[in-house]
């Protein structure tokens, strides 16, 4: 590849779509496939081991090999490109899949497609059970599941049209169905998702696949003649890298989404009770599949008056600085914050995911039963401190809050204070957390460090 395909965005982005190879992806050509939703093209997933199948067939078609028996030569071949890539878990799960099919066919067995998924998944968790926790796996059977449930159901709706807008909504169809299973793991673990990705990906999808294609039988030819016809993977580059940019200028994103596990759990439940109710409608399966969304529809309300009435302390784990923020009936303010613009990244999932609003803090009442005066958080049930360089060692008691390397000596001077608990975060130099260890442990007083847990949450 490097003789062959000299301009470095365009080698990087075959390196990636041939072989699983995406180290030399740069930042912007990532970005790019990300905000319109085709990311999924850059990783070697079922898509690429489908077209390396199909070639594959073709080839065998060639030479001559037509028997079923002959066909399980495929197998060793979708092995070797499997390892090739990486053995990531959608190829394998696309390289057994397809084992799956041919034996079937080899043999005369007809074969269901959802039986060889969980069989292929089963096989793959055999080996490699952590597998179960990757998001790679997760959504690559997702994917391959919603289109073998949801692409009949939708495609029948559109055989009766013309040949060619048949296979543009066969193309639209696809993107959807895949979608529709993807899009809350997509919630779940980036927070974004592109609602109009399926648009882009009726374009993308049959030229990466022409280009993967066209790249695959330019490193088969020799050198010389390769060189010559580096135009057309070229051309195809430059093809898709517009449009995508393109598309940027139209793409509807939904962002800043913080699904909780439950919200995931009951939009699959909605999701298989509607497929139920499609396919053998009825009163009772009218209700069963109303049931997961009115649950749905209850726990999102409630989830989010929860979220709109919880207060609470916390404390972000920053090395060397201060983050400490109080929230407290949908908005937020700093008790302390030592953190410039460029490290509010530590912050600012908590405050989307809580969807606060910004709101200083004045001294005195904040809320009904709850007062702060002179760094000092008063509720009916609790009563919190913050302490730094700058505090006086007065009558302590209740919860502290210790920043700043303020050690015990000069805070407490050997005085006994109804301490309730003690909580340290990363500003707080080792020697200082050592000493404070050790007083906690004399008069028995629970001590919690941010080095220890990270963040740490104080309800109020």
């Amino acid at each position: 590849m490097n003789k062959l395909i000299p301009d470095p965005n365009n080698r990087a982005l075959l390196e990636a779509l041939c072989l699983g190879y995406k180290n030399e992806l740069d930042a912007t050509t990532k970005s790019l496939f990300s905000s319109t939703g085709t990311i999924h093209l850059l990783a070697v997933s079922g898509l690429h081991t489908g077209a390396i199948y199909v070639l594959l067939t073709f080839i065998f078609r060639i030479l001559g090999i037509h028997k079923p028996i002959s066909r399980l030569l495929l197998i060793p071949l979708l092995g070797a490109y499997a390892c090739l890539t990486g053995l990531s878990p959608s190829v394998l799960r696309s390289a057994i899949l397809l084992s799956f099919m041919l034996i079937g066919k080899a043999f005369h067995k007809n074969y269901t497609p959802l039986n060889s998924v969980a069989a292929s998944a089963f096989l793959i968790l055999i080996i490699q059970p952590g597998n179960l926790y990757s998001v790679s796996f997760q959504m690559s059977y997702a994917a391959y599941t919603g289109i073998l449930i949801f692409f009949p159901l939708l495609n029948r709706f559109t055989r009766k049209l013309p040949k060619l807008f048949s296979r543009l909504c066969a193309l639209i169809w696809l993107s959807i169905a895949a979608q529709l299973t993807t899009l809350p793991l997509c919630l779940y673990y980036f927070h974004t998702i592109s609602l109009t990705s399926f648009l882009i990906n009726i374009i993308a999808i049959p030229l990466t696949t022409l280009l993967l294609y066209t790249a695959l039988i330019l490193l088969l030819l020799p050198l010389t003649l390769g060189l010559k016809l580096i135009f057309l993977t070229d051309g195809l580059c430059t093809f898709l890298f517009l449009s995508l940019q393109h598309f940027t200028t139209i793409n509807w994103q939904w962002e800043n989404c913080y699904p909780t596990l439950l919200h995931l759990l009951l939009a699959y439940s909605t999701l298989s009770s509607f497929l139920g109710f499609i396919k053998k409608r009825g009163k009772k399966t009218f209700y069963l599949a109303g049931l997961p969304l009115s649950l749905w529809l209850i726990y999102a309300c409630s989830y989010n008056l929860q979220l709109h009435n919880k207060r609470e302390i916390m404390l972000f784990h920053c090395y060397g600085k201060s983050c400490i923020l109080l929230n407290y009936d949908g908005n937020y303010s700093f008790l302390k914050n030592d953190l410039d613009s460029s490290e509010w990244k530590v912050i600012l999932p908590y405050i989307e995911k809580n969807r606060l609003s910004s709101f200083p803090v004045n001294e005195g009442l904040l809320t009904d039963n709850l007062t702060y005066f002179q760094n000092s958080l008063s509720s009916p049930h609790m009563q919190i401190r913050l302490i730094d360089a700058r505090s006086s060692p007065n009558t302590l008691s209740g919860i502290l809050l210790i920043t700043g390397n303020v050690p015990p000596q000069q805070l407490l001077r050997n005085k006994n204070f109804p301490i309730q608990a003690i909580y340290l975060d990363a500003s707080n130099s080792l020697f200082c957390i050592r000493e404070w260890e050790k007083y906690c442990e004399r008069r028995q007083i629970p001590l919690h460090k941010t080095t220890d847990t990270g963040c740490i949450c104080i309800p109020l």
